[in-house]
């Protein structure tokens, strides 16, 4: 499969747990490694003419220590032991730009969920959002990457753009895991259908049950659709669809999802499912955009 891996990192432990997780998928690939990680001078820092020398002597204490985060995280990633061929990047500047400019001619981005910047309790910290809005590729965003070994993928299928790539993507990362894909079709009614009881008892359960019919349907032509060397399983869910994902991938490998299902509208560069998912799933979720 081989190609290109960037991962950023920025000394923290999810940062680090990001850059294990990639080290391993560049390996199933055969891939190049590339590691990013970026510094910045504190913008408050004095920058008049009679502190011009000691401005560069920041920046060059900075940048050195820059050089040994990076070196750090390697070792302790145990980056050393691995067959995999490795481009360190030190970038000066905003930690996003430098990560999403180190992904422009990658295969996969990685990140961790939050980084040293991250507001506490936030689920997904700034640099992570701004990669999976504007990444040209498709964005793992790690919350903990050995929380489960089951070689098992689940990916979302709503008959999308999006789901068609994010289901294309799992079929090949299944063949290089040797993993089961277990595809989730979730259903809900329309928002308001009961409210006001504009619709009786009756007519709701039709609405379900047509759905739930529609939902089986996609089902079936993702399993007709799938190729014969990946072993399928599926299910079709009752509930909010970034729910029934996250739910349905509490003990797998990885959650896949498209970055847009057939509820967003088509100026949004994420939707409420592939967001939720991001934030909530308790491993890896990779983001893949449709065409």
């Amino acid at each position: 499969m081989a190609g290109l891996i960037t991962v950023g990192v920025d000394g923290s432990p999810i940062g680090r747990e990001a850059l294990r997780w990639a080290l391993a998928e560049a390996r199933l690939r055969g891939a190049r490694l590339r590691v990013v990680h970026s510094w910045s001078i504190p913008p408050l820092t004095a920058t008049g003419v009679g502190m011009i020398p000691a401005y560069d002597l920041l920046r060059g204490e900075l940048g050195a220590a820059a050089e040994k985060t990076l070196a750090g995280e390697l070792e302790q990633a145990g980056a050393r032991g691995e067959n995999v061929e490795i481009e360190p990047r030190i970038v000066q500047g905003d930690a996003a730009r430098a990560i999403l400019d180190g992904a422009a001619d990658a295969d996969l981005l990685v990140v961790g969920s939050r980084g040293h910047g991250a507001v506490t309790g936030a689920v997904l910290g700034s640099v992570s959002r701004a990669c999976l809005y504007h990444a040209p590729c498709p964005v793992a965003v790690v919350h903990a990457s050995n929380h489960a070994q089951h070689s098992r993928i689940v990916v979302g299928a709503d008959g999308s753009p999006g789901a068609t790539a994010a289901l294309e993507w799992a079929f090949a990362e299944a063949r290089l895991r040797g993993a089961v894909v277990h595809v989730v079709t979730a259903y809900e009614e329309p928002w308001g259908a009961a409210a006001g009881g504009h619709a009786g008892p009756e007519l709701i359960v039709e609405l379900r049950a047509a759905l739930a019919d529609d939902a089986e349907r996609r089902l079936g032509e993702v399993r007709a659709a799938a190729p014969d060397d990946v072993e399928i399983t599926g299910e079709a869910v009752f509930g909010p669809p970034g729910q029934a994902l996250v739910e349905a991938a509490a003990d797998a490998d990885l959650l896949v999802v498209g970055s847009r299902g057939r509820g967003g509208f088509k100026s949004l560069l994420l939707g409420s499912v592939s967001q939720h998912s991001a934030a909530h799933a308790g491993g890896v979720v990779v983001v893949v955009r449709g065409p």
